[in-house]
């Protein structure tokens, strides 16, 4: 009696070891718009060097798609010394990209920077839009079309510059 006892305990463990097993090795599979990760920190490396991170309240996934959509982001580059917040955004798994949408801030040094959409490009280490942009100053405001902040740190309006100096 014993000794079928202890084959019939060894036959279930041994099948609770096999399917713990196989469910561990099965691939995971994205849903699509059912797959998100919340409270993400995103770091990115060149060189063994640190060269930008993003915190995200929420990253989407789709399913035959390398782009995530991202809520409520603050990106950080220490390469340019630059910083820049959205309600939304993508990342670009196949290319580094990171583009923020919607109530854009930005900070360089003592300015802030105020649009609609950015795109990092890792590549080039650049910031860069094609929408109006104003930066805010501690004595000036700078108001025109389009942005660059390119891997030097610095800054230039692309057209239709106009500033204004508080005295």
């Amino acid at each position: 009696m014993i000794r079928i006892l202890l084959v019939v305990c060894t036959l279930v463990l041994l099948l609770v070891l096999f399917f713990s097993y196989r469910k561990a090795s099965d691939p995971v599979k994205i849903a699509p718009e059912e797959s998100f990760m919340e409270g993400v920190n995103m770091i990115h490396v060149r060189s063994n060097k640190l060269d930008w991170s993003a915190n995200a309240s929420k990253v989407s996934f789709h399913r035959n798609d390398s782009r995530s959509s991202i809520t409520d982001i603050f990106f950080r580059s220490d390469t340019n010394e630059l910083s820049a917040s959205s309600d939304t955004g993508t990342y670009d798994l196949s290319s580094d990209e990171l583009i923020l949408n919607r109530n854009v801030r930005a900070r360089k040094e003592d300015m802030t920077i105020f649009t609609e959409n950015v795109k990092w490009d890792p590549a080039m280490s650049s910031l860069s839009t094609d929408e109006p942009v104003e930066i805010k100053g501690s004595h000036f405001t700078l108001k025109g079309m389009g942005l660059l902040i390119d891997e030097n740190g610095d800054l230039t309006i692309s057209s239709d510059v106009r500033a204004f100096i508080e005295q």
